[in-house]
């Protein structure tokens, strides 16, 4: 654990808004393939100023870029191949924590909640 005295005016620098952008920029660029995909359509979310957000399969599978692909067509290959890796990414870079649920009608799965908390 490491503790760090930050003085008065560089905690008001790192919340301006301008030097803000500059950080979630720099962690979108820093983030890769289905991880930063994710990371850009939360933070596009949570300009709406909401702790969550569902997005259904097909249009989830369209906004990660893998809505062409047959082998994802199943819910638990896109779980386990992209959803997964992606939220463990996002989550290991440490400006958000998100958390993913799914939500099912009768028996199979047809939207995802996303969950997120910024740091």
């Amino acid at each position: 654990m490491v503790r760090a005295l930050i003085p008065p005016a560089g905690v008001h620098a790192l919340r301006s808004p301008q030097n803000f952008a500059k950080i979630e920029a720099r962690a979108a660029h820093s983030l890769t393939g289905h991880g930063r995909q994710l990371y850009v359509l939360l933070a596009d979310k949570k300009r709406l100023g909401r702790p969550f957000w569902t997005f259904t399969l097909d249009e989830l599978r369209s906004l990660m870029g893998v809505a062409d692909k047959k082998s994802y067509e199943r819910w638990n290959n896109f779980r386990q191949w992209v959803l997964e890796p992606a939220l463990a990414a996002v989550n290991d870079y440490g400006t958000v924590e998100v958390s993913m649920s799914p939500e099912k009608q009768g028996r199979s799965v047809h939207a995802v909640t996303f969950r997120w908390r910024w740091k």
